[in-house]
């Protein structure tokens, strides 16, 4: 599910992204941006923000985002929340299920 669409992020969310992420740049802080979600149509547009780190939610696929990022950019997160809770150590090495 999709709260916006790619056109709508690109037109109403990325110039104000952009905006705010180019301030902290200037004063050389350095953030990171969580987007919970599927968000794979608008990869190339969150990696064209001038982020240090992005935590992506399970949903968005690990393989496109390194296809598209390379190995320079920093990725955490990528793993379904509810292993957290019902999670075993075993179910948690088992590849995710397509």
């Amino acid at each position: 599910m999709r709260l916006i669409s790619p056109s709508l992020y690109r037109e109403f969310i990325k110039p104000y992204h952009a905006e705010l992420f180019d301030l902290f740049k200037e004063r050389r802080l350095n953030v990171s941006l969580h987007i919970c979600g599927y968000v794979d149509p608008i990869l190339k547009d969150l990696l064209d923000l001038p982020v240090a780190a992005y935590s992506i939610d399970a949903p968005t696929s690990m393989k496109l985002f390194r296809e598209l990022a390379g190995t320079k950019t920093v990725v955490i997160g990528n793993v379904a929340t509810p292993l957290f809770a019902e999670g075993t150590p075993r179910r948690s090495r088992q590849p995710r299920r397509k």
